[in-house]
C-alpha cells in the first residue's frame, strides 16, 4: 500500500511537471518577435499588404481537403537532381 501511494504521488509531480501548450512560449517566433511584428505592422502599409497576401494565399491552401494535397505531392518514383547548377548558372 505504501509504495503504490508513493508511486501515486510521484506520477502526480510528474504530471505536474509538464508544462501545459499554452504555457510555453515559441521557439521562433517568441513573443518579443511577435511584438516587433506588430509594430512593424503598424507602421508600415506595405507590411500590412503582405500579411494580407499571405493570408490569402494560406487560406485557398487551406481550403484543400488531405486527399487534394497528396495528390500535389510528386511520388517517390520521380527521379530527382541534386547538384543543379553546382558549377553556377
Amino acid at each position: 500500500m505504501e509504495t503504490l501511494l508513493v508511486v501515486a504521488v510521484f506520477s502526480v509531480l510528474v504530471v505536474l511537471a509538464i508544462p501545459s501548450p499554452s504555457s510555453c512560449e515559441g521557439k521562433y517566433y517568441t513573443k518579443h518577435r511577435m511584438e516587433i511584428i506588430r509594430q512593424i505592422l503598424e507602421k508600415y502599409p506595405w507590411a500590412r499588404e503582405q500579411r494580407e497576401e499571405i493570408i490569402a494565399t494560406a487560406e485557398k491552401w487551406a481550403k484543400f481537403d488531405d486527399e487534394k494535397l497528396r495528390t500535389l505531392v510528386v511520388p517517390p518514383q520521380v527521379p530527382r537532381g541534386y547538384q543543379v547548377h553546382n558549377d553556377g548558372c
